[in-house]
């Protein structure tokens, strides 16, 4: 079995490994770290300043699962959504383009999201 790299002990790094025994733990540690760790420890904005990248799109813990989970944990209940292609889309998404599309100026990789402006004040 493959063993993940660690620092070595006694070390301060950027790197920090979250063991999870199981898909539904994953997702959640993903959820606490985006939502709420990482947020207070270093005074960063979920949405704004957080990017989660994952290996695959499939699976528990995948891409499609993780965003899902996501998007109901940061983006407030009542927002307009849009649906479109199986996906469901609301102000502040953050979306990344997969694949190159030479007529839209703009490389495979490249990340972006709606304004702040666009989001509707909370009533």
């Amino acid at each position: 079995m493959a063993r993940c790299p660690r620092p070595p002990a006694g070390t301060r790094s950027d790197f920090h490994l979250v063991d999870a025994s199981d898909p539904e733990q994953a997702v959640a540690k993903v959820l606490a770290l985006v939502r709420d760790r990482i947020p207070r420890a270093f005074g960063l904005d979920p949405v704004r300043d957080i990017q989660v990248l994952c290996p695959m799109n499939r699976g528990g813990v995948g891409a499609r699962a993780l965003n899902i989970e996501l998007q109901k944990a940061l983006n407030p209940p009542g927002e307009a959504r849009v649906e479109r292609f199986g996906w469901t889309y609301a102000h502040g998404d953050k979306v990344m383009q997969v694949r190159t599309i030479t007529t839209a100026r703009s490389t495979t990789g490249t990340s972006a999201s709606s304004p702040a402006s666009t989001r509707k004040p909370a009533t």
